[in-house]
């Protein structure tokens, strides 16, 4: 059994969030630190990359699957805050986290 972390990129903002969801990144989870969620990706040098070309303005996509994906993430995000704060009812403890 692997016991390595894997490590995590941590961003607040809905956006960008949004963007590398329909660059095809997956969300690790949502993480609550008391006044805003943090949003969980498995870091990689491809959403290394997407991050940096979306923070430019040069990331480009699929605006219907954007605006699916912006609808998507403020339903984790509505369903977390009814749960108090934590979407997915337990730590996530598999991650590292890094913020930009």
């Amino acid at each position: 059994m692997d016991l390595k972390l894997k490590p995590v990129v941590r961003t607040k903002d809905l956006s960008e969030s949004a963007s590398l969801l329909t660059c095809g990144h997956q969300l690790a989870g949502l993480e609550w630190s008391g006044t805003f969620f943090w949003f969980l990706f498995e870091e990689t040098p491809e959403l290394i990359r997407d991050s940096e070309l979306f923070w430019q303005g040069h990331l480009t996509g699929d605006l219907k699957s954007f605006s699916q994906n912006l609808r998507f993430l403020k339903d984790r995000i509505h369903r977390g805050s009814t749960q108090g704060g934590n979407v997915d009812g337990k730590q996530n403890q598999k991650y590292r986290t890094r913020r930009f």
